[in-house]
């Protein structure tokens, strides 16, 4: 039996499947192969889908003998083991991707590589199943599964109108039917969630094999995670060593699931965000935009996409105790309630709590400044943060542990390995590399990236680039390298503005500090009148549009070595470098 997955349908659920019964299934039944390497023709089918338009025809053909050589490969295997029933199920024999640029649809190719497995398989009792829903659910659940994937999300509607007019679900389907050459057998997802099944288990029963799993729930989101003991949020905030948390996890996760901690893997490190945009009212982070455009109810479904990644994973780690989810934009949400409902059905008996590091206003505003320059070439003054307000959100739902973010409160004054103690409590803590990330700028790097941003895109305000970025790499390399006395400095707020910084959000500061145990070290930052009395005496003005001189010191003579540096660096790499 061959299971050819099409994009759009959850054939990691079905794997997932797959593997949980291969216990039950008997000596007599082989899965080829191990769940997580569904993927024999994968590589060829990519190629093919990737290439030009002008070289499709060629790589076409390459992709369909690379594939019927693995059949062929794959029969002479099973001719070994007449006696067996053998399940092969691949991600992508028929295509990753529903067109090619050229206009050719995934039934057009599906239409020339069935043909050639049947041959393959032809000293066999050879049968496909597919799993395939109604039209409308299987385009949009392959346009949440295209936002996912790319990271981003121009609308159902834009994308709908980059695919061919040929492309139907039941034509191409009925197309297969008439060329496959063995029985194909057609299943709707739909029918295994009426029945409360698992995904897959009506290939297995098409197979004759029983038993025939049921599902605890439907595998998207409802308890996937039956056997979970705890969930720990990591919430943030921005700028208190989150990424170098995630990044760590992310690149240790093995290691970590081995203890029995599962971080998922939604992509990259920060992909987590994601998790958290169902759960803003109405005023998502700007940091979103970009990834997955404008529209509220197509940001919720992209991020659908994500806690059924999470699901789908979870799933297929029944030893797992601990589920660890990290995100700074976790901070600012609106709907606690709801979140705590979300993992409820995903983690029925687990514990779920919070843990939230915080650092000084003056610390927090001056690090989140360096990053608003990668999207903007405007600067503001300091402003209330408001933690304290979010705090009692949190504090209000679940068990919450807050830190204060700042070397003499941290473990070993590092934050990955306070994370990582307090996450294992009276147990070892796990000795993973620590992963440090977001290393500051100068002030005379601010500098030139506001210039930067301000003189190329003045009227791109909060939107990333990726020549930014890059910018930013840059400058964090000549910082470093500076010779001499003009080497690599710390960027330092003007007194007055640390002075605004901290009267701004002196509330917060003692609310943390009386209500959520968050004492910070420096008593300055708790002297509001001493505050006031430099403010009044510097006689700051807030203009409105302040320049970034106001704001930090800057030194003249620096900036040009670093201009010059940083000029020199570019001219003399190789064209096209």
């Amino acid at each position: 039996m061959i299971h050819p997955g099409l994009p759009g349908v959850s054939t990691a659920a079905i794997h997932a499947t797959l593997e949980r019964s291969r216990p039950t299934l008997g000596q007599g039944v082989l899965l080829l192969p191990a769940v997580g390497r569904f993927q024999w023709w994968r590589a060829h089918v990519t190629n093919m889908t990737t290439a030009p338009v002008d070289s499709f025809p060629e790589a076409q053909q390459l992709a369909l003998d690379g594939i019927r050589r693995n059949a062929e490969r794959i029969a002479v295997w099973m001719a070994k083991r007449p006696e067996h029933t053998i399940i092969v199920s691949d991600e992508a024999l028929l295509a990753d991707r529903l067109a090619h640029p050229g206009g050719s649809t995934l039934f057009d190719w599906g239409a020339r590589i069935l043909p050639a497995v049947t041959e393959a398989f032809a000293a066999f009792d050879l049968t496909y199943v597919i799993y395939a829903g109604d039209e409308e659910r299987w385009l949009n659940d392959c346009y949440r599964r295209h936002a996912v994937t790319e990271g981003r999300a121009s609308g159902f509607r834009d994308w709908h109108d980059t695919l061919p007019e040929t492309l139907s679900l039941t034509d191409g389907l009925d197309r297969l039917d008439a060329v496959a050459g063995a029985p194909l057998y057609r299943v709707t997802p739909q029918e295994e969630e009426r029945a409360g099944r698992a995904p897959g288990s009506m290939l297995l029963r098409q197979a004759g094999l029983v038993p025939d799993p049921v599902a605890p729930a439907v595998l998207s989101i409802r308890a996937a995670g039956d056997g979970v003991e705890r969930v720990v949020l990591h919430v943030g905030t921005h700028k208190t060593g989150t990424t170098s948390i995630q990044v760590t996890c992310h690149e240790n996760r093995e290691a970590l699931a081995d203890q029995g901690l599962f971080y998922p893997d939604l992509g990259s490190p920060g992909r987590h965000a994601a998790l958290s945009v169902p759960f803003h009212e109405t005023l998502v982070p700007r940091q979103f935009h970009h990834l997955f455009g404008t529209d509220k109810a197509v940001m919720d479904e992209v991020a659908q996409g994500y806690w059924d990644m999470v699901a789908q994973q979870l799933w297929q780690r029944p030893g797992t105790r601990t589920l660890l989810l990290s995100t700074e934009y976790f901070t600012r949400i609106d709907r606690h309630d709801a979140l705590v409902a979300q993992l409820r059905r995903l983690c029925p008996e687990a514990r779920i709590e919070a843990i939230c590091y915080l650092r000084p206003a003056p610390g927090y505003y001056l690090s989140d400044l360096q990053q608003h320059l990668l999207a903007s070439g405007r600067v503001d003054w300091p402003v209330n943060l408001d933690w304290a307000s979010h705090m009692r959100a949190w504090a209000a739902t679940m068990p919450l542990t807050t830190r204060a973010f700042e070397p003499a409160a941290l473990t070993a004054g590092d934050a990955v390995t306070d994370f990582l103690t307090w996450m294992a409590g009276d147990g070892p803590v796990p000795e993973l590399p620590s992963s440090r990330r977001n290393e500051s700028l100068s002030a005379e790097a601010m500098e030139i990236l506001r210039s930067y941003r301000r003189t190329l895109y003045p009227d791109r305000e909060d939107v990333f680039t990726q020549d930014s970025i890059r910018l930013r790499r840059l400058l964090q390399e000549m910082d470093a390298r500076l010779p001499g006395p003009q080497g690599k400095a710390r960027a330092t707020l003007w007194p007055e503005v640390r002075d605004l910084a901290i009267l701004r959000n002196a509330a917060d500061l003692a609310e943390l500090r009386d209500t959520f145990g968050v004492t910070f070290s420096d008593p300055a930052l708790y002297d509001t009148a001493a505050a006031e009395a430099r403010l009044a005496e510097s006689g700051l003005k807030l203009s409105a549009n302040p320049s970034l001189r106001r704001i930090v010191r800057i030194s003249s003579r620096r900036l040009e070595q670093l201009h010059m540096h940083l000029l020199h660096e570019l001219v003399e790499k190789p064209p096209h470098a």
